[in-house]
């Protein structure tokens, strides 16, 4: 429990307490809450042919607040030419939400986006009664499916071609749950009913099981590689991802539109890189330049919800080998300063980029690295 003085109300105060919008933990914040879990793990592989081999793999695990599950994996690498091999794989998933996850509360006071109105909220409990008022559900367990399909082909030597395909299905997805708010007659109902949680707070959110995704992409990594001595060779790789995620189920009471906007569409469905790299005895060069699609931040329930532009940002470094166990580098990202669109809801905080933007927002960044091996 956090000092008093930091989440106590005063009997003067007329708003929630908190130093820089943070208050303390309170007494109802404390829980005791533990698990017990026994698994076991069997993993085999077999090559009943030179160029095919298969992996085999289980586990069966039992919780003492989720009951028990087991799930399992099956992979393949077949070479079917010298210069080309297939690879796939399929497995179950299964993910227990921790006790922290079922038990966590914590508010913060802020600015409603867009206005200077002062508002109190927070990530409460599924047991907290102000939750379950407003459709909260004992956590379950996520479950997934996942497929994967890929090819290597290596023509010649030192140059190499991936390509995997990918499918990943889950249910019962753990997320947070949309914004509420408390209306004066729903705080004054609940302190009424003895749920003293409710009032100091105007909204709220909890983690919830209300979804499912499917994700579908491909992942694509060329590299080549050229030595010209024992002393200099030139490396160059490029990457590429498509990578597509939508919700396929919801419980529209507690997953709102821009949880699914955000689920969908924060993360750009382009991404991809390109970089070279060269190595001189001691010395070694890096140029890489980095690329995000669009992608797209609802906030405030759906109000507001804003498109951002693709990125690219450039990278370059310098390294030092001195010995074999000591090394420097010294290198710029973002080498052109390059910075996001500008965030019109953060516009009252005083916040000019999205918080969630997928790529660094603190423009050209310089760093200088010492690299010791012992």
């Amino acid at each position: 429990v956090g000092d008093r003085y930091s989440w106590d109300v005063g009997p003067f105060a007329d708003l929630a307490v908190g130093a820089n919008g943070f208050p303390g933990w309170s007494p109802s914040q404390v829980v005791d809450a533990d698990r017990d879990s026994n698994a076991g793990y069997l993993d085999l592989d077999i090559q009943p042919l030179k160029d095919l081999s298969f992996g085999l793999s289980g586990r069966a695990e039992d919780y003492s607040d989720f009951g028990s599950t087991a799930d399992g994996k099956i992979s393949f690498r077949y070479q079917t030419t010298p210069t080309l091999a297939l690879r796939g794989a399929a497995s179950t998933g299964f993910h227990a939400p921790t006790p922290g996850l079922s038990y966590y509360t914590r508010t913060n006071q802020g600015l409603l986006p867009g206005t200077s109105t002062l508002f109190t909220s927070g990530q409460i409990s599924v047991t907290n009664p102000v939750a379950v008022f407003f459709g909260a559900r004992a956590l379950k367990p996520e479950a997934s499916d996942n497929l994967s399909l890929g090819v290597v082909f290596a023509p010649r030597p030192g140059f190499t071609v991936a390509v995997d395909l990918y499918r990943v299905a889950v249910r019962d997805r753990l997320g947070l749950s949309q914004g509420f708010t408390l209306t004066a007659a729903q705080r004054a109902q609940l302190v009424a009913s003895g749920v003293t949680d409710a009032q100091n707070l105007n909204s709220l959110n909890f983690l919830t099981n209300a979804f499912d995704t499917r994700t579908e992409g491909v992942d694509v990594v060329a590299s080549q590689r050229w030595t010209r001595s024992k002393q200099e060779n030139i490396t160059l790789t490029a990457a590429y991802n498509y990578n597509a995620t939508r919700v396929t189920r919801y419980d529209p009471r507690v997953v709102s539109r821009d949880g699914r906007i955000n689920l969908e569409n924060r993360i750009p469905q382009n991404a991809g890189n390109v970089a070279v790299n060269y190595a001189l005895g001691s010395l070694g060069l890096m140029g890489r330049v980095r690329y995000f699609g669009e992608w797209t931040d609802a906030q405030a329930n759906s109000t507001i919800v804003q498109d951002f532009s693709r990125q690219v940002l450039c990278d370059v470094a310098v390294s030092w080998k001195f010995t074999r166990e000591v090394s420097a580098t010294a290198g710029v990202e973002n080498v052109f300063n390059r910075y996001p669109d500008k965030a019109t809801f953060n516009a009252a905080n005083g916040l000019l980029y999205s918080r969630n933007a997928p790529y660094d927002a603190d423009g050209g960044r310089w760093h200088l690295r010492l690299n010791a091996a012992f």
